[in-house]
């Protein structure tokens, strides 16, 4: 099993701090594991890199107090466009389950899904998905259509182990 599997059924872990820490500290050496790739072989280290990142987004884990500019250096110019360019959109991820917990429309959800902005499995920076987020702010127009259309499950638990069922106000 890879860590994105691993941290995927164990989602809870992104809320300790000392989980978070480690994987900050994991981000920081993943660069300088992309310089020694690069500077071997023909890989492309910039997908690793984004790839890493972006997954890490996708759990939930917040990297905008990352602070990794230290181990860039001249040997990997492109790392910190990349690393600020994932920080935009998780800060674009944020805005979008705001805009969701504060009545955006099903329709501005279904274009930014279907675009591509946000993905259906994505979570928000303390773990809940998107299921849970409907439920929890009775948006139950997008909870039917991700359910139906998106073949979302209200049995997936977030981070602190809850499904959507139990996030929603009763």
């Amino acid at each position: 099993m890879c860590l994105y599997e691993y941290l995927l059924r164990h989602q809870d872990l992104m809320l300790c701090p000392s989980v978070s820490q480690i994987l900050h500290n994991i981000t920081k050496h993943m660069v300088k594991f992309c310089w020694a790739v690069e500077e071997k072989s023909k890989i492309d280290t910039e997908y690793i890199f984004t790839k890493w990142l972006t997954t890490i987004i996708d759990l939930g884990l917040d990297i905008q107090a990352y602070d990794v500019r230290d181990v860039f250096n001249k040997r990997n110019e492109t790392a910190p466009a990349i690393f600020d360019a994932v920080r935009t959109r998780q800060l674009r991820i944020c805005q979008q389950f705001e805009d969701l917990k504060h009545g955006c429309s099903l329709k501005e959800l279904q274009d930014a899904i279907e675009s591509g902005d946000l993905n259906v499995s994505t979570c928000d920076i303390g773990g809940g998905f998107l299921t849970h987020i409907s439920a929890a702010y009775d948006r139950s127009d997008v909870l039917q259509w991700l359910v139906e259309n998106k073949n979302q499950s209200l049995n997936t638990l977030d981070a602190p182990g809850a499904n959507s069922v139990a996030s929603s106000r009763v």
